[in-house]
């Protein structure tokens, strides 16, 4: 008989993927449903965050998450340094026993790796993404615990990270 590692902290808590989307407009509500689904049947629970984007229980119940936290904040309020949104996903990571992150798109993977300590998978679905150095620069500083994934081979190319 296999043993079968428990997932769950002392006190009984879950251990969870925090997924993190700048919205759930077109492709990016199928994609976190795509993440999600990996997860079921397994100890791990998928808590996924919506940045923008008005609560919709349409949208959670698609999204195939065990849990759907929409911030509902505005494009203009995505752009900048983000500290209320950086602080609110702090603030989740101390409430859930959170494991890893999958971040779709540069905002959410700037945003998880300043608010949490988790390792990070970056989703990279856009051609460009490291035309700017601030991004370069990102990656390049949380390394250790930063994964990037591009949605094909076009998009992303690794010689472009080094600074």
């Amino acid at each position: 008989m296999e043993a079968v590692k428990d997932t769950r902290l002392n006190n009984g808590q879950a251990s969870c993927i925090l997924q993190i989307c700048h919205s759930y407009y077109d492709p990016f509500l199928d994609c976190a449903r795509q993440y999600a689904v990996l997860f079921q049947g397994t100890p791990y629970k998928v808590i996924t965050v919506f940045l923008s984007g008005k609560p919709d229980p349409l949208v959670a119940e698609k999204a195939c998450s065990d849990e759907v936290i929409f911030l509902d904040y505005k494009s203009k309020q995505l752009s900048g340094l983000k500290l209320g949104i950086i602080s609110k996903i702090h603030q989740l990571e101390k409430k859930y026993n959170f494991v890893a992150c999958i971040a779709h798109r540069a905002k959410p993977t700037y945003i998880a790796a300043i608010a949490t300590k988790l390792p990070i998978l970056s989703i990279r679905h856009s051609f460009g993404d490291f035309d700017r150095f601030g991004r370069r620069l990102l990656v390049n500083m949380f390394k250790e615990r930063l994964t990037l994934l591009a949605v094909s081979n076009a998009v992303i190319s690794p010689s472009r990270f080094i600074l």
